[in-house]
């Protein structure tokens, strides 16, 4: 059986149904070829895909499809990349990049994989989906994460100075250590994160929702802009009573 590392789809487009690159085909019977790999694949809500890497002999459920594609089928850094339980060296093969600086990944889709110490400064995550990975020391200087989903991952000691992840949503996630020093987090959604002595000098929480649920142990509060559009520092240098839009 295939493993789940081996799973990549580029240029594909998952709304009302499958959009998908030429090279990737339709299996409507049960596949036999040595040389591809299979996988049922249900589009969701999120028009993110749930997918499973499955033997050549597999039936797919109910609103399933069967696809499959070539072992060497290539990937670009320009097109949506998905990627499920890859590690750094993975997901930089899929991509066919050296380094994820400055790299185009909008609506990049990564699910329970492991990122931990990964260069994405300067990036491009616009709508990206990095849920239930270990994302541990990851650099996301100056990338723009503007409503990516970032849930249910654990995120210490990550950088996001300077960062735009304004609308995105860390729910569920461990945000101990983070530097979001200069970061635009307008709207971003905190619900049930760890805010432990997380850094948000100079960083703009304008709107941010669901701070007040955030388990918060000495964050950083200096020259703020709080939810409530109030500044930390004419706050007492804090935000709390101000956690709420």
């Amino acid at each position: 059986m295939f493993t789940p590392k081996t799973l990549f789809l580029t240029s594909a487009a998952f709304l009302g149904g499958l959009l998908l690159p030429a090279a990737v085909a339709v299996v409507h019977a049960q596949g036999v070829e040595s040389n591809r790999i299979y996988a049922c694949v249900r589009p969701t809500i999120f028009n993110a895909p749930n997918i499973r890497i499955v033997p050549p002999d597999t039936e797919c459920r109910h609103q399933e499809t069967l696809l499959s594609w070539p072992k060497d089928f290539p990937s670009s850094g320009t097109s949506t990349l998905i990627c499920v339980a890859c590690e750094v060296e993975d997901l930089l093969s899929r991509a066919n990049v050296s380094s994820f600086v400055g790299v185009n990944l909008d609506s990049l889709h990564v699910a329970t994989s492991d990122l931990r110490n990964a260069d994405f400064s300067g990036a491009s995550l616009i709508k990206a989906v990095i849920n239930s990975n270990n994302m541990d020391n990851v650099n996301f200087s100056g990338a723009n994460l503007t409503e990516a989903r970032l849930k249910n991952s654990g995120l210490s000691g990550s950088n996001f100075t300077g960062a735009n992840v304004a609308g995105a949503s860390f729910r569920n996630s461990g945000l101990q250590q983070v530097n979001f020093t200069g970061a635009n987090l307008q709207g971003t959604n905190l619900f049930n994160t760890a805010l432990i002595e997380t850094n948000f000098t100079n960083a703009n929480l304008t709107g941010a929702l669901n701070v007040n649920t955030a388990n918060r142990e000495n964050p950083i509060w200096s020259n703020t802009t709080c939810p409530d559009g109030t500044n930390s520092d004419a706050n007492g240098n804090t935000c709390e009573g101000h956690l709420i839009p």
